[in-house]
C-alpha cells in the first residue's frame, strides 16, 4: 500500500522479523509511525495524532496525545517503539500492536535527572537494565533512562561526579582530565554512536572532528582509536 506522509530524518528501527519502522511529522500528516513489511509489500500507519486535517488524516491509536513535534531516533523492543520528540525533550512509547501511545519520560513531567535526552541513537543496555539514548545538536549527549523510575542521567555532561544510575570511579579533582579524548571541544553531536557487542562497558563515538573514540562507561575515560 501507499501512505504519502513526510518521513523524518534520523528516525527508523527494525524488529527481529525484519519489518522496518519510520517516523513521520508534518502538519497535514500529523506525527506518528509507519510499518513497512520485511518484503516491502505493505506499508501501514501504526499510530498518528496531531494532524491539522483530522478528517483526511484521523488519529490512529489512543492514549497519550503528544503536542506536534519532530520525531528522531527510534528503538524497537518487546513490541514497543520508542522515539524522541524534539518539543519538550520527551521519549514517546508506541505500542506496535495497538498504535497506542504513552509518555515514557519527560524532564519536569515524568522522571528526574538530566534535562535532555539523546536524539539519534537508542539501544537497551541488558547488562544494566537501562535504556540508552545518544546524539543530537548539543555537543555531549549520552543519556541513560531507568525503565522503572524513568529517571535520566547524562553520562557525558556530569562525568566528574558519581552518578545515580551508573556509579563508577569517575575521575575527579582539580586539574584532572574529566573527559579524556572527549574534552577540548571534541563534540559528539550527530556522529555515530555504537555500543561494544562484547563488552557493555565500552561505547564507540565518531566525533565531530572525524575521529573514532572509545569510551569506558565505568570510569569516564576515553581515547582516540583512529584519526
Amino acid at each position: 500500500g501507499k501512505n504519502p506522509v513526510q518521513y523524518s530524518r534520523r528516525a527508523f528501527a527494525l524488529d527481529p522479523q525484519g519489518n522496518y519502522y519510520l517516523a513521520f511529522a508534518n502538519g497535514f500528516d500529523g506525527m506518528g509511525v509507519v510499518k513497512i513489511s520485511a518484503d516491502g509489500s505493505t506499508c501501514t500507519i501504526l499510530s498518528r495524532n496531531a494532524s491539522t486535517t483530522p478528517n483526511e488524516a484521523p488519529d490512529i491509536g489512543g492514549g497519550y496525545q503528544p503536542q506536534y513535534s519532530t520525531l528522531r531516533g527510534m528503538l524497537f523492543r518487546n513490541d514497543k517503539l520508542y522515539a524522541y520528540a524534539s518539543l519538550g525533550e520527551r521519549l514517546i512509547e508506541y505500542d506496535v500492536l495497538t498504535g497506542d501511545r504513552a509518555n515514557y519520560t519527560e524532564p519536569g513531567v515524568l522522571g528526574t535527572g538530566s534535562t535532555v535526552i539523546g536524539e539519534t541513537t537508542m539501544w537497551y543496555d541488558d547488562a544494566r537494565g537501562l535504556m540508552m539514548t545518544a546524539g543530537g545538536a548539543p555537543p555531549y549527549r549520552l543519556v541513560a533512562i531507568d525503565p522503572v523510575t524513568r529517571n535520566r542521567q547524562n553520562m557525558l555532561q556530569d562525568i566528574n561526579v558519581s552518578q545515580p544510575l551508573i556509579p563508577g570511579a569517575y575521575p575527579a579533582g582539580a586539574g584532572q582530565p574529566l573527559k579524556g579524548a572527549l574534552d577540548n571541544g571534541n563534540a559528539v553531536q550527530w556522529g555515530a554512536v555504537v555500543p561494544d557487542p562484547n563488552n557493555p562497558d565500552m561505547i564507540y563515538f565518531v566525533i565531530l572532528q572525524g575521529a573514532l573514540v572509545k569510551y569506558e562507561m565505568s570510569t569516564g575515560n576515553s581515547y582516540v582509536m583512529s584519526l
